[in-house]
């Protein structure tokens, strides 16, 4: 990471998951095995309020970016996910349906190399935790942690 002009990179093995509160630059992968923040690059270009952003960054160097987003044409959430592929950011990616009620969302890679995301979600005005995971070929079903 940069601070006070010095640019330090860090193995992709110790930065297991970074998360930040304010979200307008975000990191490119120089290789598999190092990650270092880089110049600004915009996520979203769509109409809406997005938060909470969570960054995992995988073994082999993949990064994955998630967060909420709020569409000012649609009532609700949407949780959308982002993934470097090593060359770029491919389009955001739909992880919930959209019109739900969603609050900070995290999200990590396992030692398989899973993805895994885990939210809270107000069901009937109780507020549960909800996790769901991708094989990498597909999304699991979301299912109740609470």
């Amino acid at each position: 990471m940069k601070r006070g002009g010095i640019r330090r990179t860090i193995p992709a093995s110790r930065l297991c998951q970074f998360s930040a509160a304010a979200f307008a630059a975000l990191l490119l992968v120089t290789g598999p095995a190092s990650a270092q923040i880089s110049d600004a690059a915009a996520l979203t270009s769509q109409p809406a309020e997005d938060d909470f952003p969570s960054i995992a960054i995988a073994p082999d160097g993949r990064a994955y970016v998630v967060w909420v987003s709020h569409d000012i044409t649609v009532p609700g959430d949407t949780m959308m996910l982002r993934e470097w592929d090593g060359e770029g950011w491919p389009d955001a990616e739909k992880v919930t349906r959209g019109g739900e009620d969603l609050y900070r969302v995290e999200v990590a890679v396992d030692g398989c190399g899973r993805v895994v995301l885990v939210w809270a979600k107000n069901v009937g005005g109780n507020w549960e935790l909800v996790a769901k995971s991708h094989s990498g070929r597909k999304w699991a079903n979301s299912r109740r942690l609470t």
